[in-house]
């Protein structure tokens, strides 16, 4: 995966719109907007002429994501990444279900981080990931209801 990583920090910059990090966006947004070899835009594919088949050998979340918004946005992803799995980690501690379903994706996620994008290369994958974490960021309780604050005022009134 990481041999991967820096055959991909050769290739220039190809932005993808957001269809790059997933085999399976590639593939819908080339049919469905009749994009031929819009899916050979993104890293993995292109260093496939460097002997890494984008099929055959897994390739890191890394080359992936940037694939979308480069190696600097990739900094900011996997930041963010790390803040939301937290915030679900302490979700799931305040019994909220879709918390506990988010901080599994988001451990999924991290764990084959080395190995690829797993939670979007497919297509139930990717709706699952996207459905749980919009239901657990819906159900979340702010943070001044959790201390027992509302409008400034203690709960204890």
């Amino acid at each position: 995966g990481y041999y991967a990583l820096y055959l991909s920090l050769k290739e220039p910059f190809v932005p993808m719109y957001g269809a790059g990090n997933s085999m399976f966006l590639t593939r819908e947004a080339e049919r469905f907007l009749d994009l031929p070899g819009f899916s050979q835009r993104s890293y993995p594919a292109r260093i496939e002429k460097y002997g890494w088949s984008v099929n055959q050998l897994w390739c890191s979340i890394y080359p992936w994501i940037a694939s979308d918004i480069s190696f600097p946005g990739v900094i900011v992803f996997v930041f963010l990444v790390g803040h939301f799995f937290a915030l679900a980690w302490l979700d799931t501690l305040m019994a909220n279900p879709f918390a506990l379903l988010a901080f599994t994706n988001f451990l999924i996620m991290l764990i084959y981080f080395s190995g690829n994008n797993q939670m979007m290369q497919s297509g139930e994958g990717g709706v699952a990931f996207w459905v749980l974490l919009f239901a657990w960021l819906l159900t979340r309780t702010p943070i001044m209801n959790r201390r027992g604050l509302v409008d400034g005022r203690s709960g204890a009134e």
